[in-house]
């Protein structure tokens, strides 16, 4: 298993090696790593938290300030800066470092709610993915935000059937992690808040109890426990974002950016995110995807479904939930169907498993 892991991660790697130390031209491949450098050598040279697309020496003027997305990405990239200086194939080795953690993240989820082998099948099936190839080395925070989620996901199942303490602390920590790089960690938050509540409604759901770390039972009803304290750090980790934008006089330009990206039409969107995934992810995986569709509704409708088919669909819904309130960059920028990859990794495996 460890041979078919190294070859796994030697072929990722031997892809993310491709340019790494190219300029920051073309599209956002270029755009995001030198916007993401700038940042993170903007706070080491004025000691500041405000991301800004600045390469002065000067203090940053605010049309150079950022806050259309979370801001925690250049911070991580930051000490690698200090450390290793402005290059550019240190921000591209830092992007790639994500693909590792994924790698690591997926082949953890799969192996506990699978089998250890349909984890070095998912494993496989991820690096086999033409975003992945191509992404490799994008200085982004996607692909470390994706897995954050997926520790996230394989916390909530682990609790699902032993609700100990440790466990949710680890959920409101991959959960705050991630909020803090990307929206889609909120999304998770939200969906997975509203699944307790439905388990709530159940017999089992109202008897469950939080557990201690040696299992011991506790006050507090699992669930509610769940949802209260991941729901609480993912809104402080939110509120953090808009406040310090709102203190800095930014919240204009905050939501003049979400008008602006959620402005298109469904027409235009479905058309450019039906060629996007066709791209990015290919054929025989979005047919895999359907028909994992068909067979959960089939075992969903004779009362069959299983704890883990959660961690197949609930990425589907994330991604569109977040390309309706998206819209228009989710059409603009092929990438933003990112997490539909992590739903058709897992729907192959799923498949396999069957």
């Amino acid at each position: 298993m460890r041979a078919g892991l190294a070859v796994v991660v030697t072929v990722y790697l031997a892809g993310a090696l491709f340019g790494i130390a190219a300029p920051f031209l073309w599209g956002h491949h270029g755009y995001h790593g030198a916007t993401y450098m700038l940042r993170a050598m903007m706070t080491l040279r004025f000691h500041i938290i405000t991301p800004c697309n600045w390469a002065g020496y000067d203090y940053p003027p605010k049309f150079s300030w950022y806050f259309h997305h979370p801001i925690g990405y250049s911070h991580l990239l930051a000490p690698f800066v200090w450390l290793l200086g402005p290059r550019e194939w240190v921000a591209r080795a830092f992007a790639g470092a994500g693909g590792l953690l994924l790698i690591g993240a997926t082949y953890a989820l799969v192996k506990r709610h699978w089998s250890r082998e349909l984890g070095l099948l998912a494993t496989a099936v991820l690096v086999a993915m033409p975003f992945v190839t191509q992404y490799a080395t994008w200085l982004d925070p996607t692909l470390t935000t994706m897995a954050l989620t997926l520790v996230a996901l394989d916390a909530f199942l682990r609790y699902w059937d032993a609700p100990r303490r440790r466990t949710l602390v680890v959920g409101c920590a991959a959960f705050v992690g991630a909020g803090l790089l990307m929206w889609d960690g909120y999304f998770e938050a939200f969906l997975l808040g509203l699944f307790t509540l439905a388990l709530l409604g159940t017999r089992a759901g109202r008897s469950a109890r939080l557990e201690d770390d040696a299992g011991r039972a506790t006050r507090w009803n699992a669930w509610l426990a769940w949802s209260f304290h991941t729901g609480a750090v993912s809104a402080a980790a939110m509120a953090f974002h808009f406040l310090f934008a709102w203190g800095v006089g930014m919240m204009g330009d905050v939501k003049a950016s979400y008008n602006q990206r959620h402005a298109a039409g469904f027409d235009f969107v479905y058309g450019r995110e039906a060629e996007w995934v066709q791209v990015l992810f290919g054929k025989p995986f979005l047919v895999a995807g359907l028909l994992w569709l068909v067979v959960f509704a089939g075992r969903a409708a004779a009362g069959r479904a299983r704890r883990r088919d959660l961690a197949v669909w609930i990425f589907l819904v994330e991604k569109s939930l977040y390309i309706y309130l998206f819209r228009e960059a989710a059409a603009v920028h092929e990438y933003r169907v990112d997490w539909y990859l992590v739903f058709l990794v897992l729907a192959v495996v799923d498949l396999v498993a069957d």
